[in-house]
């Protein structure tokens, strides 16, 4: 059984979406915070040494994409599980660095149970 709370980095440039998807994620009993662009995650992953989970759109506003977040995370958090939301799935699949990064991606528009369900899946492969 998992102790709660674990905690996920959002990241996605339309703020109605990271809000919703934050606010999802602390009802459900999880250590949720969010960034709005790439650069902002980077700095608060540098500031926390614990996130279990990051869960980035894949494409963003700021010149990166999410990608190169999920990268800069697991230089300095080589155990955080990767999720990313794009509402371009074929970008991600694409992407050499995807498929060697064992995340997974969920495809926009979802309904927030397969949100549930994907970071359940992900999490509980590090049980």
């Amino acid at each position: 059984m998992s102790v709660l709370p674990k905690s996920i980095l959002v990241v996605d440039d339309e703020p109605s979406i990271l809000s919703l998807l934050v606010e999802h994620l602390e009802g459900s009993g999880y250590e949720a915070f969010g960034a709005e662009t790439a650069q902002q995650a980077i700095a608060l992953l540098d500031g926390h040494h614990s996130v279990d989970l990051l869960i980035s759109d894949f494409r963003l506003n700021d010149g990166m994409n999410g990608l190169m977040v999920a990268e800069a995370a697991l230089r300095s958090l080589p155990d955080i599980k990767v999720l990313f939301i794009s509402g371009h799935p074929y970008e991600v699949w694409e992407a050499e660095s995807f498929k060697q990064m064992n995340a997974l991606l969920l495809g926009k528009p979802f309904m927030l149970d397969q949100l549930d369900h994907s970071i359940d899946e992900l999490l509980a492969v590090s049980e």
